[in-house]
């Protein structure tokens, strides 16, 4: 004889509901947690598992949007903030694990500050946070809790600032995404220096950030193997900022000429990525001072993407610059945006360069033949190529001197029309390639590769 349970499934009970909450509730943990507390009105036996849920996710995309009714409150037009609200007050779990809030609209800051320090309280270990209107003061203790794994607050429109203490330590933390938050000097450390623990952290992000009050920021991440910050404003201070890591293998850096210090313990980073601008606030000395000290700190990549837009004049202005520009001995793959003259120095500084992309404008014609012209270099590629006479005097120079050439490529601007790439095209192949072995090939934004 077939028991009771047995009987009710056949006679069509779903077999969920003879779960236990918390699985339901990791379950439920799947769904975004307005969909999660819409299941309160499938049976009695679920109007409070959406409570055992681990993963929060909140997203105000559409303020006219109505919210479920929950904990036997019938109610289709409960505001986001209230909904928020209630959720947190009525969840059963002690720990969060994932606690995501976006907000394109703006909400009272106290209720940010009170919701995030919420989900800290019961040692969350993701957070993600995005806002794109103002907001005020961050006050919740973000980096006090020990549980974190991952840090991601974007605050696109205004910076919100943070106030840490001078030592931070997290643990367990493998990732930081910082985007428009100001950082100060808390009222007792006189000395403006901040120090970052992350023993963990793998993956360390920040755009638009400020640091004010702040001499001095150390981030001691052993196993650290990604950096990527990048500001469009000048920093309100000269800034020492140090990574202490041996294990960093992608380093990105887009900012405007400023008095800020990049230190390095590891001087063997294999990929950099660097974006200069000018604001016309430096002198070229400056800039020309900034820009060697920060390539001095990637003599050892095999990889580097280097756009120095706007700084012709301060490069070109200083006697001698060119000379002084280091020595890049391991570097294979260049990508470059700048002047003649400057590719002319990084190139004669590059004597193991294999494969050369570039987008140059003001060309001059060369006065001398790179090393790697003839021993290594083997693939060329022109990015948004015009055909002017300086960009196809330079064309001319690599196919003639570059003698262990095995590719050049041309990719065409989107603007020019097709009887000017058709133009280009009969041009480029009337010169003569000094490698026997070398193919040219074009690309328009209209059309693939096409090899002649």
């Amino acid at each position: 004889m077939e028991s009771g349970s047995k009987s009710k499934r056949r006679e069509g009970q779903d077999m969920t509901s003879d779960l236990p909450d918390s699985i339901i509730g990791h379950i439920l943990s799947f769904l975004s947690t307005k969909q999660a507390v819409r299941t309160s009105v499938l049976s009695k036996r679920w109007i409070h598992m959406w409570t055992f849920v681990t993963k929060l996710s909140f997203n105000d995309r559409d303020s006219n949007d109505s919210y479920p009714s929950y904990n036997n409150i019938s109610n289709k037009s409960v505001s986001f903030s209230k909904f928020v609200n209630r959720v947190l007050l009525h969840l059963n779990n002690a720990t969060i694990q994932e606690f995501h809030l976006s907000l394109p609209e703006n909400y009272d800051p106290n209720y940010i500050n009170q919701w995030v320090s919420t989900v800290l309280n019961r040692g969350v270990k993701k957070i993600n946070v995005s806002s794109k209107k103002e907001r005020n003061t961050l006050r919740f203790p973000l980096f006090e809790c020990q549980s974190l794994e991952e840090i991601v607050f974007k605050m696109i429109i205004r910076y919100s600032t943070m106030k840490p203490a001078s030592f931070i330590c997290l643990p367990s933390l493998t990732i930081l995404k910082l985007v428009g938050i100001k950082f100060t000097c808390h009222s007792s450390n006189e000395l403006k220096q901040l120090t970052l623990s992350f023993p963990l952290l793998r993956e360390y992000v920040t755009h638009d950030c400020v640091w004010s009050d702040v001499n001095r920021v150390t981030i001691e991440a052993p196993l650290l193997e990604s950096v990527d910050f990048s500001s469009n404003d000048k920093p309100i201070e000269s800034l020492i900022i140090k990574f202490r890591s041996t294990h960093i293998t992608k380093f990105s850096f887009e900012c405007p000429i400023s008095s800020q210090t990049i230190l390095l313990d590891d001087r063997h980073i294999p990929s950099a990525k660097l974006n200069i601008f000018d604001f016309d606030h430096c002198s070229a000395e400056e800039s020309w001072i900034f820009i060697r000290r920060l390539l001095s700190l990637f003599t050892n990549a095999e990889y580097l993407d280097l756009c120095f837009d706007t700084l012709h004049e301060a490069l070109t202005s200083v006697e001698h610059c060119l000379d002084c520009i280091p020595t890049f001995q391991m570097l294979a793959h260049l990508k470059l945006f700048c002047t003649s003259d400057v590719l002319l120095g990084i190139l004669l500084k590059s004597p193991c360069l294999e494969t050369l992309v570039v987008d140059v404008y003001e060309m001059q014609k060369f006065a001398l033949v790179p090393d790697c012209f003839i021993s290594t270099l083997k693939v060329v590629k022109f990015d948004d190529y015009f055909c002017g006479d300086g960009e196809l005097s330079f064309a001319k120079f690599v196919m003639e001197n570059a003698k262990m050439l095995e590719r050049i490529s041309f990719v065409f601007s989107y603007c020019m029309s097709d009887s000017k790439v058709e133009s280009a095209k009969k041009k480029l192949s009337l010169i003569k390639i000094n490698s026997s072995k070398a193919i040219m090939d074009f690309s328009t934004s209209k059309s693939q590769l096409a090899s002649i």
